[in-house]
């Protein structure tokens, strides 16, 4: 999609009103990427001809929708109404031209946005159904302006670290396939895109247990799905499945790629997404562990120790 085709449905999508769209495009934040609250914001006269706005709001409305495709477990008993509806998706495929025209004019953000495989990569990968099903899914139910919108109206940014760890494992599976180590790059990237979506899926009561949960509620979304094969490389991204003595490429990518990228709390109390060294995030993520005693340390150094020792084939594609 060129950037003046973008221009021309973004006027379409806004009716011609020329005061409006100057506004949305000037609905940025301090790094130039298009905020969701501000657009929301700017685009209230448009909203308003749909009828009365939704008790949550338009963005949580929205946020809350993909949320019970996603998981229907968590989806509104009552059924919105049809002008309400049609409201949520105008501001949904509003975002998708903004997100689109960021793409295209902006430096690529390894902590905002995934490189997914080009046509040329998804033809050598085993698992191209299922890959083709979850770009599919990504894009027809909105999922990464679900994402995007949950960076701003929650606390968490889940976008983020996703992003970041499909960046790392993406960087190190593209160097490995260019040097002819079998790896199927449809199963990593789905796998590294999706391997926290079950944070979302998680319920209020469950809060404090995600670190624990998200895996099974991973697992649980993509079987939903029909995408098994990347949904088992996603749902066992934990340090400890290294443990296992056969793991596949995939796996050890992910665990790798996961174990490299974590978040932490600015002054703001806002998550910032970071790359760590391999040395860096094992300090890290040893002072979160619970309950650590002498054993438990003992487990971590070993399953540390196989992920600083990984083959010297696998080593080169690392960074």
């Amino acid at each position: 999609m060129r950037k003046n085709t973008v221009f021309t449905d973004l006027q379409e999508i806004l009716k011609g009103d020329r005061a409006i769209f100057e506004k949305v495009m000037e609905s940025v934040d301090e790094r130039g990427r298009f905020s969701a609250v501000k657009v929301a914001e700017n685009v209230k006269p448009i909203l308003a001809t749909f009828g009365e706005e939704p008790e949550e709001g338009w963005l949580s409305n929205a946020y809350n929708h993909v949320l019970g495709q996603l998981f229907p477990e968590k989806q509104k008993k009552e059924k919105d109404s049809a002008n309400i509806q049609k409201g949520r998706n105008f501001l949904l495929k509003l975002l998708s031209l903004l997100y689109k025209y960021e793409r295209k004019t902006l430096a690529f953000d390894p902590t905002m946005e995934m490189c997914f495989l080009d046509s040329e990569e998804i033809a050598e990968g085993g698992y191209n159904r299922e890959y083709l099903r979850l770009i599919r899914l990504i894009e027809k139910n909105h999922v990464y302006e679900f994402m995007r919108i949950g960076t701003e109206i929650t606390p968490y940014n889940t976008l983020g670290h996703i992003a970041g760890v499909h960046y790392v494992a993406m960087h190190a599976a593209r160097q490995l396939n260019q040097l002819k180590i079998p790896v199927d790059l449809g199963l990593i990237s789905g796998a590294a895109a999706g391997h926290d979506i079950g944070k979302y899926g998680c319920k209020k009561s469950e809060e404090k247990r995600i670190p624990y949960l998200h895996y099974y509620y991973t697992d649980m979304c993509f079987n939903r799905f029909e995408m098994p094969m990347i949904g088992y490389i996603a749902a066992n991204h934990s340090t400890w499945d290294l443990e296992l003595e056969n793991l596949s490429v995939e796996s050890l990518l992910l665990i790798y790629a996961d174990f490299r990228v974590k978040s932490k709390r600015n002054e703001e109390g806002r998550e910032e997404v970071k790359f760590y060294t391999l040395e860096e995030s094992f300090h890290v993520i040893l002072g979160k562990l619970d309950n650590v005693d002498k054993a438990k340390e003992h487990r971590y150094h070993k399953v540390y120790n196989k992920l600083k020792s990984n083959p010297d084939w696998l080593k080169k594609a690392y960074f």
